[in-house]
Parts: C-alpha cells; sequence; structure tokens
C-alpha cells in the first residue's frame, strides 16, 4: 500500500501507488508516477509525465520531470536535475549538481556526479547520448 506522510504532497493527475513513498517535503504532480518501492522524500519535486519505479531513490533537492523514466535501483540525490527523455536504470546514480536531460540513457554501473560527465557530455555536444558501464556513446 502507498504511503503519503509527512508535509509531502500529492497533486494534478499524479500517482503514488503499490509499495511506494512519498515524504518529507517531496511533491509530486502533473502527471507522474511514482510505482513499486520508489522512495521520493526530501525537498524533491517529480513533475511532468515522469514515471519513477522499481527501488528507485529520489531524495535531497533533486528534481526528476519531463518524460524522464528512472526505475532498478537507480538513486537521483543532492540537487541533481533529471529531466527530458532520460532514462536511468540499474545501478545508475546521479548526485551532486549534475544534470542529464535530452534523450540520454544511463544505464548499468554509473555514477554522475557534480559535472564529472556532464563535461564530457558537452565536449561531444551530445544532448542524446548512451552510456554503459563507464563508456560514453555520443550521437
Amino acid at each position: 500500500m502507498p504511503r503519503v506522510f509527512d508535509d509531502a504532497r500529492v497533486s494534478g493527475n499524479a500517482r503514488v501507488f503499490g509499495q511506494a513513498e512519498v515524504y518529507g517535503e517531496a511533491k509530486v504532480c502533473d502527471q507522474a508516477n511514482v510505482s513499486g518501492k520508489a522512495r521520493v522524500y526530501g525537498k524533491t519535486r517529480v513533475f511532468g509525465k515522469t514515471e519513477v519505479s522499481e527501488k528507485v531513490q529520489v531524495s535531497g533537492n533533486a528534481w526528476v520531470c519531463d518524460n524522464a523514466k528512472v526505475s532498478g535501483n537507480a538513486r537521483v540525490f543532492g540537487y541533481a536535475r533529471v529531466s527530458g527523455d532520460t532514462n536511468l536504470s540499474g545501478d545508475a546514480e546521479v548526485s551532486g549538481s549534475a544534470r542529464v536531460f535530452g534523450n540520454t540513457v544511463l544505464s548499468g554501473d554509473v555514477v554522475v556526479s557534480v559535472s564529472s560527465l556532464r563535461a564530457e557530455l558537452e565536449n561531444i555536444q551530445a544532448r542524446r547520448a548512451q552510456v554503459q558501464g563507464k563508456r560514453v556513446i555520443g550521437w
């Protein structure tokens, strides 16, 4: 059964279902879905047509928005922003002040922290990139 507690808010057509939890001052709105055993907490914002599922954790002041999909054991925390048509899965982690956007795919054991990968993505002019393991492929 889903749980929404503390000062957390779910509004618009957003849905929280399964064993998902939303708490702290987190906000889930628009058409966002939080499901499975996902946890959204802190001062996070999940909005747009975003899907957060499975065992994902979104915490701190992180935002997940637009059409982003975050699944598996992925984590988004700190002041990180995940937007556009980004797809995070597996054990992918986005933290610090990192920004992941466009048609980016991060899967497996990938860590994007502060701007460690951002500079590399910008060097290949990538708003569309795929990262698997430790490799970056731009097109």
